[in-house]
């Protein structure tokens, strides 16, 4: 018989054994052609003010999609469209919609928004 505190750690011990959807998997994310023109946007919006800035922050928002989305592709919480997945980028207040595709297997990125920005408009919500 397997004593509840062995039960308790077994279970921690598979709680923290690799997942299958948890392993990196090294897939191609494209860049819509709105999601481009949002990082456009955004890019020479902050290089008035400030050029460094402009490069730190395509540098997080490029560590965030195309690094972390390509190892980990359901990182992002579901999305507020259908079919969608969103992930807040850390250091910054943007958030990317992206899709995952199966065949061929790749994450397409479909916009960069504000986290403050009202997407999407009420008729394309859940």
């Amino acid at each position: 018989m397997v004593s509840p505190r062995n039960r308790h750690n077994e279970a921690r011990c598979a709680d923290r054994a690799p997942q299958q959807e948890n392993r990196p998997l090294n897939v191609p994310v494209l860049w819509q052609d709105q999601a481009i023109a949002d990082l456009d946007r955004i890019l020479d919006y902050i290089e008035r003010e400030s050029p460094q800035g402009a490069l730190t922050m395509a540098r997080a928002i490029r560590e965030g999609a195309d690094v972390l989305l390509s190892e980990y592709s359901k990182i992002g919480r579901r999305g507020r469209v259908a079919g969608t997945r969103e992930l807040v980028i850390t250091r910054t207040p943007f958030v990317l919609v992206y899709r995952l595709r199966r065949s061929p297997q790749r994450v397409e990125i479909l916009r960069l928004l504000h986290g403050a920005q009202k997407w999407p408009s009420e008729k394309k919500r859940r």
